[in-house]
């Protein structure tokens, strides 16, 4: 009984690891990613550097944006990646496909970032949220490692577009 209760708690821990480090939303109980950064920069500069990080992220950056407003400061866009399973041998084969949505705004001296709708794609589309559920049928066990492929990845493009959104270096020529 008390290995019982201990795989119990350790269950529950590991799923309470997993949920801190996706984010969740506060009033839709959705994950997603969201900050306001303070940054020297206009709303045009901004705009421009954003196109500049939308276009090394992605490969085919004119399929992936929806939305390209220089005049109201926003770009929108819509991607996927795919997750990796490793079974008990270690062997990693291809996973689901996860859809996601990101946002940038831009204002003067700030600009903000989402990333949001997190959808598994199947035979029919799903919001990933299902999967923490354990009442639900599509509930996943190693919902944690989801979570973590999920983590890495969209850390990985806050991280290049926060370098990608700094003002540029001035390079001060000697003259001799």
């Amino acid at each position: 009984m008390k290995q019982f209760a201990f795989f119990l708690f350790t269950l529950w821990w590991c799923t309470t690891m997993a949920y801190a480090q996706v984010p969740v939303n506060e009033k839709t109980k959705a994950f997603q990613y969201q900050e306001v950064v303070h940054e020297e920069g206009t709303q045009a500069d901004f705009f421009i550097r954003a196109i500049n990080w939308v276009n090394n992220t992605y490969k085919n950056s004119a399929e992936v944006t929806q939305v390209r407003d220089p005049h109201t400061g926003i770009i929108e866009g819509n991607h996927r990646f795919r997750l990796q399973n490793s079974n008990a041998e270690g062997i990693i084969t291809e996973g689901e496909m996860i859809l996601y949505t990101f946002s940038l705004q831009f204002k003067e001296g700030r600009y903000r970032y989402t990333f949001g709708d997190f959808v598994v794609k199947k035979t029919s589309r799903f919001p990933l949220e299902r999967w923490a559920d354990p009442e639900d049928p599509e509930y996943r066990i190693d919902l944690s490692d989801v979570l973590t492929q999920v983590n890495e990845h969209i850390s990985g493009l806050i991280k290049a577009l926060k370098e990608e959104m700094k003002p540029p270096v001035e390079v001060i020529e000697e003259d001799w």
